[in-house]
């Protein structure tokens, strides 16, 4: 309960920097979301050339 009172005096004493430092995790989790999808992406493209490749 310690920390929730913390974290709302810390949003009412400065809420942009509450805001900023939300804005900059969402960022990153979406980033790391992104980008681990794309890798995924690749790599399944690449196994479907070799079979492509690999019954003709």
């Amino acid at each position: 309960m310690d920390t929730l009172n913390y974290l709302i005096n810390w949003f009412k004493d400065e809420p942009l920097a509450v805001i900023i430092t939300l804005l900059i995790f969402a960022f990153a989790c979406y980033s790391s979301l992104y980008s681990r999808s794309s890798i995924r992406s690749k790599r399944d493209a690449l196994i479907d050339k070799k079979h492509r490749d690999t019954f003709k």
